[in-house]
């Protein structure tokens, strides 16, 4: 069993990975992914932007299609029953990471993010829209 967990600082030794991916709701700006073998997992590292919202999109529809975007990219190859971790940095909020717990991959939905980052940040979620996101 693997455990997939992200990271918001794209370290050294991380293999560059190449998707070819287009995405309708993110841009992808650099991925990798590194094995922690003391622990036997692996890490995924994804640093995003949000694509802009378009005009008659409901934000919050469009927001969670976005993480479900993000999700299928980062959680390929996992299986249902690998133990996944999720943390988002946001630029605006550097020293306040959002660590989405260690669940089966097949616990983990946009749902649970954006509840999450409501709890956390305790705003509108629609003001992060346009910022870089780091998600391992």
């Amino acid at each position: 069993m693997n455990n997939h967990q992200a990271s918001s600082v794209l370290p050294n030794s991380l293999t560059c990975l190449k998707s070819g991916k287009s995405f309708s709701h993110l841009d992808i700006i650099s991925e990798g992914e590194k094995e922690i073998k003391k622990f036997k997992t692996t890490a995924k590292t994804i640093v995003f932007r949000f694509k802009d919202v378009h005009g008659s999109s409901n934000p919050m529809i469009w927001l969670e299609k976005a993480f479900n975007e993000m999700l299928e990219h980062m959680l390929v190859g996992a299986y249902p029953s690998d133990r996944v971790g999720v943390v988002l940095r946001n630029e605006n909020f550097p020293d306040k990471p959002i660590g989405i717990s260690f669940r089966r991959k097949d616990q983990l939905n946009s749902k649970i993010i954006m509840a999450t980052l409501e709890k956390s940040y305790k705003v509108t979620l629609i003001s992060f829209l346009p910022i870089p996101y780091v998600c391992m």
